[in-house]
């Protein structure tokens, strides 16, 4: 989870540790943002964000709240450097507080993890010497030969999310409604919130209050919304010129990470965990990435990334069992044989999809899902 509170982190742990059903759990913090950024106010928080770090309002705020994550046992610290979606709205870390922020994190061995999705703001991320960068971004354009040049010297990882334009307009054109597929991997309440009539409107709501300038009235930002939101066909262009990114990005040896920013933030209901990486995988695939690459991408590579491959991330003696058994080769049938997945195996124990389901009660009674 690339920004998570103290109070999320320790909930989650006591399940996990209690023996409950769940993956392996890694997390950054804190998640560094000024006062009024990304995720910075309380109106973009919400009660789902509440108990976020505190957004930093003075430079000793940083070297504190680094010192207090630290005893978390965090892979990274989180740091944003994001104007806006669609509007340049929110402020961002001066060059100073960068630097600051590389240092610091330095001196305790905390790795940096940015998210910024431009050239502009890429370029702005590299001063704090960054372990990854949680986007590529990059939903218009190309990369700039300086960013590139950058993020390939500093041996930074670029984590992908080339989908999350389409999985996000899933929640307002709600095209995913008739998928059996995804039907079936989606938590109940989950898929009936994001297929309820009323969803569209009140996400697009909610993106027009959290996304657009202040100045502007909020019944003419929802009576020109339209014309910004993408629509269906333009999030697809988004996806795939963000996946040409990526493509580009490892053209020139930067390590990719395969991610899709499968988030809880309220505006989007479509964000479902486990089906959004499938999602990119396909979208990286048809980007002509090469297989083995994205197989790679998935696996062993964020075990790296994370530093935990003595542990996870390749089929070792030693290692976790942790298996995904398809029933086709992807390497020559395409990333979308790993939809029809036959067993999933955690730390030895072994699941078919039917079992699961079985063993949490079933669609129709309100268990969860297939894996």
């Amino acid at each position: 989870d690339t920004a998570i509170s103290g109070p999320t982190i320790q909930l989650i742990r006591g399940h996990l540790d209690k023996g409950g059903v769940g993956p392996n759990f890694f997390f950054l913090a804190p998640f560094l943002t000024p006062a009024k950024g990304y995720l910075g106010s309380p109106d973009l928080r919400g009660a789902v964000f509440r108990d976020l770090w505190p957004p930093i309002e003075l430079p000793g705020d940083i070297p504190a709240q680094l010192a207090a994550a630290k005893p978390l046992g965090p892979k990274g610290v989180k740091v944003t450097v994001e104007e806006g979606i669609e509007f340049s709205i929110w402020p961002i870390f001066d060059d100073a507080r960068l630097d600051q922020i590389g240092v610091e994190s330095a001196k305790i061995g905390t790795p940096v993890y940015v998210h910024s999705r431009t050239d502009a703001a890429h370029l702005a991320a590299l001063r704090t010497k960054p372990h990854a960068l949680v986007h590529a971004g990059y939903i218009k354009g190309t990369p700039a030969p300086e960013v590139i040049a950058g993020i390939k010297a500093q041996g930074t990882y670029v984590i992908s999310t080339t989908a999350i334009s389409t999985i996000a307009t899933w929640g307002l054109d709600q095209t995913f409604a008739g998928d059996e597929w995804l039907r079936l991997r989606v938590p109940i309440l989950q898929w009936q919130t994001a297929t309820d009539p009323d969803s569209p409107d009140a996400l697009t709501d909610i993106l027009v209050a959290t996304n657009t300038p202040g100045w502007l009235p909020n019944w003419l930002a929802r009576l020109f919304f339209p014309l910004i939101a993408p629509g269906t066909e333009g999030a697809l262009e988004y996806t795939r010129s963000s996946a040409k990114a990526v493509k580009t990005f490892y053209d020139a040896g930067i390590p990719i990470v395969l991610g899709a920013d499968e988030g809880n933030w309220p505006a989007f209901t479509t964000f479902f965990h486990g089906v959004s990486s499938q999602i990119e995988l396909e979208a990286l695939d048809r980007a002509g990435l090469p297989r083995g690459e994205l197989i790679v991408a998935s696996t062993s590579r964020p075990a790296e990334m994370l530093g935990e491959s003595a542990r996870i991330g390749s089929v070792e003696v030693g290692k976790d069992a942790d298996l995904v058994l398809v029933g086709q080769d992807p390497l020559m049938h395409g990333m979308d044989a790993i939809r029809d997945i036959r067993w999933t195996i955690k730390r030895g124990h072994a699941r078919s999809p039917a079992a699961w389901l079985e063993e949490t009660g079933g669609r129709e009674s309100g268990g969860l899902t297939a894996p």
